[in-house]
């Protein structure tokens, strides 16, 4: 998705103008990121829903939860795979683990990945095929 806006006018001259602007491209996932991690730790006009630990704007993240749950970013950092979107406020339900170019992506409580649930992993920009067995996701990884 983008945004585009265009603002047109017509000068003392007569001469018509328009200027248009448009925004990057954004995707559904980095969407549901920012709302899912826009958090506060205080209660305020705008963070009014509490989530526990913290208050959100959202009445209900668990939509956008499942969004992040849907793909996964991966990107490796000093030979360890890292989930590209993990921070402070969102934790993958996804353990990564990386050893001699074979990527293993695990649930994080233990029991067997979904297949109805995650749809994507994502490495160095590309969908990379993958396979569930055995509840465990095996992908050997083409580092450059």
């Amino acid at each position: 998705y983008f945004a585009e806006i265009t603002f047109s006018f017509t000068d003392e001259n007569g001469e018509k103008t328009a200027l248009t602007a448009k925004s990057t491209t954004v995707t559904l996932y980095d969407v549901a990121h920012a709302e899912y991690c826009d958090r506060s730790e205080d209660y305020s006009d705008k963070y009014i829903y509490d989530t526990g630990n913290d208050f959100s704007p959202y009445a209900d993240l668990a939509a956008r939860y499942a969004v992040l749950a849907s793909a996964v970013y991966v990107r490796l950092v000093a030979g360890e795979a890292v989930n590209t979107y993990e921070n402070d406020v969102f934790v993958s339900p996804y353990t990564l683990e990386y050893f001699d170019n074979v990527l293993t992506v695990r649930m994080r409580g233990g029991s067997a990945v979904d297949p109805e649930l995650l749809d994507a992993i994502f490495y160095a920009g590309k969908d990379i095929y993958f396979e569930i067995h055995d509840g465990i996701i095996r992908v050997v990884l083409e580092v450059k």
